[in-house]
């Protein structure tokens, strides 16, 4: 399977994960989930997949130049996330402090599986220059 594919099918198990917990402590503890959490949860799928596939073609394509390319993934997220959140102040939702901190715990949970997916599966690709699977 391809590394583009693998990297979705990942990334669907991880927010089908997130989802249940979302759906989970919002059943048990309602008070701590925004409503709009879903919209987070949704835009940072996206934005996760747009970015690994930005990332996994940049390896593949400019092979010394992955942490380039990685770095500019990430700064691409953090500026897409602070305008989604400019946005939705600016739009007057309720309970901001409630928002921010979901959508700052799904940030961390996203970056991290970005950061261990990514570079977990492409060291060895990388490390090997004759493999041209990716």
């Amino acid at each position: 399977m391809n590394l583009y594919k693998q990297h979705a099918l990942r990334l669907f198990f991880m927010v089908a994960g997130l989802a249940l917990l979302v759906w989970a402590i919002g059943t048990a503890a309602p008070q701590a989930i925004h409503e709009l959490v879903w919209w987070v949860l949704l835009f940072f799928a996206v934005l996760t997949l747009l970015t690994g596939i930005f990332v996994l073609w940049g390896a593949r394509k400019f092979k010394k130049s992955f942490t380039a390319f990685f770095f500019t993934a990430m700064i691409i997220r953090f500026f897409a996330s602070v305008i989604f959140i400019t946005v939705a102040v600016v739009a007057g939702i309720q309970a901001v402090l409630l928002f921010v901190a979901n959508f700052f715990v799904l940030y961390l949970c996203f970056q991290v599986f970005e950061i261990t997916s990514l570079v977990t599966n492409l060291r060895a690709h990388l490390e090997n220059p004759q493999d041209e699977s990716i």
